[in-house]
């Protein structure tokens, strides 16, 4: 893990057959295989890493939310078709995001249990995944060509997700960005919770 950058869609790419297909996504009652076309060519034009994505689709049932990764397995919603390419964009890269995170946990030894109530570092871990989520994709607001609306957006989810991390040497280390070291931290805490409390 590490930073994240992505390209920008240059004028050039307007004329290509990947914008064009991207476009037909958005067009009023777009069928699926239409919206993955989007999804897929803005991927490649953004030069979206998914290393630690086992698979990325577009599912007309996912109406609750704009997406959903469940340990690297990836839908997109019509929710991420509401406003435009760009937001569109920066939800897929949200979820892959997290693809990385749960690659991340995996090398590191973590596994989540099912259980309702969580430890106090699983609880920071997911706030500190969430804030990460909507740290990558605002920081890459150019690039992905974010309207000012879209950044403010962004900005607040992060925010949000800071407060509700509620831990200050985490908080302190995701303002600068530095989510691998808050996250090995948080490990270890994970670790040494699970030992106690089997």
């Amino acid at each position: 893990m590490g930073q994240y950058t992505l390209r920008s869609i240059q004028l050039s790419d307007f004329g290509r057959h990947q914008m064009l297909t991207i476009m037909a996504g958005f067009v009023d009652n777009a069928q699926p295989p239409a919206r993955q076309r989007a999804i897929d060519n803005l991927i490649k034009l953004h030069g979206i890493d998914l290393t630690t994505t086992s698979s990325l689709r577009y599912d007309p049932t996912l109406t609750t939310r704009d997406g959903k990764n469940v340990n690297g397995d990836i839908r997109i919603g019509p929710g991420a078709f509401s406003q435009d390419s760009h937001w569109l964009a920066n939800v897929v890269f949200h979820e892959v995001v997290h693809s990385d995170q749960f690659a991340y946990y995996a090398d590191h030894g973590v596994q989540f249990g099912n259980r309702a109530t969580k430890s106090e570092a699983e609880r920071i871990m997911v706030a500190l995944d969430e804030c990460e989520g909507f740290y990558w994709p605002w920081r890459n607001s150019g690039a992905l060509g974010l309207s000012a609306d879209q950044q403010a957006s962004l900005r607040r989810e992060v925010q949000l997700w800071l407060i509700e991390i509620d831990d200050a040497p985490t908080v302190a280390l995701a303002r600068k960005g530095d989510f691998e070291q808050a996250r090995l931290a948080l490990i270890k805490r994970w670790t040494a919770e699970n030992k106690s409390n089997p």
